[in-house]
């Protein structure tokens, strides 16, 4: 998200970004509401609703309202009465906090930007409105009526309806397996919770390799036969060293909770990792797809004759860190009587995702406004996957035009169609 540009060319800070990562109920908003309609009930309920301010439990209700008429309409199947419960939970979730807000309003007076009533903290519901995230301290424009990331929901037949939920039931039974390994593992709520969203920024960490992986091949594509320029050789350059700052930060982070010694003397002795086994194998995980991933740059860089000696400090650097948490790794899991563990996945090569591509292109001439459009966006070198950010952005950004009233920002458009 944060190397898309938005309608009026800003682009959207890490913090936003990575709210709509997270709080990935959020997303639902870039998806029609014909498809919103189709949605499996696994699908709504796997969604991340916890630490969802007002602005955005409105923006979410006033999206979900249609096909809450539609759900209830049609409750008495088993599957649509699911849909129809989680949209009264949405709605009721949404009701709650909005008499909240009413209440101490109405008591203290208080209003964004005057913060009467004193309280700290999240104790003042206008000031928990805007704690971890405020939309409004921006505008970042909005598109000409509503815009909806492209549908890749068919019509399917029985057949394949069967293996789409076969598959999404397969995804919710490993996602409640490891909340349920989590709670055996730790007990307390707290701990729970930080380490499931150690998992998270793990997954995410992969998320973001196969998304660089595969934005990289299509520029490369794009200049596939014609011979690359020194600006071109900088920009790939660039978004190598981009990637792996970004990736390192979030290493740090998951690397931090084995007790490795992070800052001050390298090298003493760690501190007792209380990780789980389910942490350690994803963290393994992770470090299989870092290698393939940094196996491609440096490939990469060979290929266009720039080995650039920034980023391959920067990728041993990592490596090292890398190394001593995977020790670590290895020796928590022989704890739990679990030795020479083999990663459950990984990513493909860059060299496998270009030939992909390559041999699924599909040549065609471009419309016109595809080149206008292209010209005018400001230069950025090196973004990430751009498949759901580009779409996801247009639609938060508001709805129906009107410009930046209300709350104004992010959320303005979405919530007063």
């Amino acid at each position: 998200l944060q190397y898309e540009p938005t309608p009026n060319g800003k682009y959207l800070p890490k913090k936003i970004a990575k709210r709509f990562k997270r709080v990935n109920v959020l997303q639902i908003i870039r998806i029609g509401p014909k498809d919103l309609s189709k949605l499996h009930p696994a699908s709504l309920e796997n969604y991340r609703v916890t630490g969802m301010t007002v602005t955005e439990r409105r923006a979410v209700y006033h999206h979900i309202r249609p096909c809450g008429a539609a759900w209830e309409k049609g409750k008495s199947d088993e599957m649509t009465e699911r849909k129809w419960n989680w949209f009264k939970m949405m709605k009721n979730n949404f009701k709650e906090n909005v008499a909240k807000w009413d209440r101490h309003v109405a008591q203290y007076g208080c209003s964004p930007g005057n913060l009467k009533c004193g309280l700290i903290g999240n104790q003042c519901a206008v000031k928990a409105d805007s704690f971890q995230i405020n939309y409004g301290l921006d505008d970042y424009g909005y598109p000409d009526g509503d815009v909806y990331e492209p549908s890749d929901i068919v019509e399917e037949d029985d057949e394949a309806k069967a293996a789409r939920e076969a598959a999404e039931a397969l995804k919710e039974k490993k996602s409640l397996e490891r909340q349920a390994g989590l709670k055996a593992h730790y007990g307390k709520i707290l701990l729970v919770s930080k380490a499931s969203g150690s998992c998270e920024t793990m997954d995410v960490a992969v998320e973001t390799m196969e998304a660089r992986q595969t934005t990289w091949a299509e520029k490369q594509l794009g200049k596939d036969g014609t011979e690359l320029d020194a600006d071109d050789k900088k920009a790939e350059i660039t978004g190598f060293k981009e990637a792996l700052n970004e990736l390192k930060l979030e290493i740090l982070k998951f690397a931090e909770r084995s007790g490795m010694k992070m800052s001050g003397a390298r090298g003493g002795p760690s501190n007792p990792d209380p990780r789980s086994v389910i942490e350690c194998k994803l963290s393994e995980d992770v470090y299989a797809a870092f290698k393939v991933f940094c196996t491609g740059i440096t490939d990469r860089m060979k290929e266009i004759k720039n080995e650039d000696k920034m980023t391959k400090n920067l990728i041993s650097a990592i490596m090292q860190i890398f190394g001593d948490l995977s020790a670590i790794n290895v020796a928590t899991l022989k704890k739990f009587g679990i030795e020479n563990y083999e990663p459950e996945k990984t990513i493909k090569t860059r060299k496998e995702v270009f030939e992909e591509m390559k041999k699924n292109v599909v040549v065609e001439e471009a419309p016109e406004e595809y080149y206008e459009e292209s010209y005018d966006a400001p230069p950025r070198a090196g973004p990430p996957g751009g498949g759901m950010g580009a779409g996801l952005l247009a639609g938060i950004q508001g709805r129906g035009g009107g410009g930046g009233g209300g709350r104004g920002g992010l959320l303005a458009g979405i919530q007063g169609r």
